[in-house]
């Protein structure tokens, strides 16, 4: 981080974001992060946890809340997958992060390779994926 923020490089961040504290994020701020990128899985942790482990739903949201709080990046941005365990969840955690002040959500489709043959039985088919447009 530090050779590029030496080169003037804007830094954007991915991050599981469970463990962004205020102390994290100020030193995140002397490199310049100009933005940020979470995950999120589901309205509850029932079934964030079951996608990225158990705990992390309350993490998230409290690093969420960190970065809003203490970050000088100009975008906090939170990337939901969806598949058949949080379709019907959509409307409900585009609220919770409404609330936290997100202003920008991305979403993904739970595609079955990589990682995500594991969790073919949650991947949503073509009929289903188009009720979430």
């Amino acid at each position: 981080m530090e050779i590029f923020n030496q080169h003037k490089i804007p830094i954007e961040l991915v991050t599981n974001g469970i463990n962004l504290s205020k102390e994290k994020i100020e030193i995140m701020n002397s490199y310049h992060v100009v933005s940020y990128s979470l995950s999120i899985e589901g309205s509850n942790s029932e079934t964030h946890d079951f996608i990225r482990g158990e705990g992390t739903f309350k993490k998230v949201f409290s690093s969420i809340s960190n970065l809003k709080k203490f970050s000088n990046a100009f975008q906090v941005e939170v990337e939901v997958t969806y598949g058949k365990h949080n379709m019907m969840q959509i409307e409900e955690i585009v609220k919770l992060l409404s609330d936290l002040g997100v202003t920008s959500v991305k979403f993904a489709r739970l595609k079955p390779w990589d990682w995500g043959q594991q969790l073919s039985n949650i991947v949503p088919n073509n009929g289903r994926c188009t009720q979430v447009y």
